[in-house]
């Protein structure tokens, strides 16, 4: 059975505002928080933080996954940037499950199929010489995503994701795989969902169309960032903090 800590008994979205580096992006935050909680509690979900280069985007991310890790969540989070070897986000994920103290992994078997997929892909690139045949490739999306669907029934599990657009093909072709396979918008899909919820930045929603189907078939939520809290801003600028 898994289980979640109220955000709004732990107060984790009034409380903190004080000492929020996200001072005039609360309202985002709140927003980012609820549809965490929301999908957790339903059929999981896949969440796009979108806005311009340097609105703030990752720090945002970043005081989301600190937050939702003291409610009780595990929080798995990847930075994706051009030049990185095929899969390497991923790798970074299957890395921190690992090595996560209050990690969800609860049986040797799930222990040994993180290690086989991570030997899989770890250092591969997606090109015609190094990469996993399509048969290996389709084979790990599946347990990748039974593993993470077996985890999160132990403990919810949030995904950050740093600048998808961003990502590799190989990556972005993963990431759009388990939106789909592991969020639920319809009931047929009950019972394969994921506990928790696939959070993602993105200068916007048209730069992760390219040749996937990000919003189809996918439980999706968009979070946009627009302009900042002026008064907020100027109410912590003139407070003692």
């Amino acid at each position: 059975a898994y289980y979640l800590l109220s955000y709004a008994a732990m107060g984790l979205r009034a409380a903190e505002q004080i000492t929020s580096p996200c001072i005039g992006r609360e309202a985002e935050l709140d927003t980012i928080l609820r549809l965490v909680e929301e999908n957790v509690s339903k059929s999981g979900g896949f969440i796009a933080l979108t806005g311009p280069p340097g609105g703030g985007k990752s720090t945002l991310l970043t005081e989301a996954g600190k937050r939702l890790s003291r409610a009780g969540l595990t929080v798995l989070a990847a930075k994706c940037s051009p030049g990185l070897p095929s899969y390497q986000p991923i790798s970074q994920i299957l890395n921190a499950l690992l090595s996560n103290i209050r990690s969800p992994i609860t049986t040797r078997q799930q222990r040994d199929t993180a290690e086989q997929i991570l030997e899989t892909i770890t250092g591969g690139r997606d090109d015609a010489n190094n990469r996993p045949d399509q048969g290996r490739r389709i084979a790990f999306f599946d347990q990748l995503a039974d593993l993470l669907r077996q985890c999160s029934n132990e403990r919810p599990l949030a995904l950050l994701i740093h600048d998808i657009d961003r990502a590799d093909h190989a990556t972005q072709n993963i990431v759009s795989y388990l939106a789909r396979v592991l969020t639920c918008n319809d009931e047929l899909s009950t019972g394969n969902e994921l506990h928790g919820a696939i959070v993602a930045t993105a200068g916007s929603v048209a730069s992760l169309a390219r040749d996937r189907q990000w919003t189809t078939g996918v439980a999706f939520s968009q979070v946009e960032l627009g302009k900042m809290n002026v008064e907020a801003i100027r109410a912590y600028l003139s407070s003692d903090a």
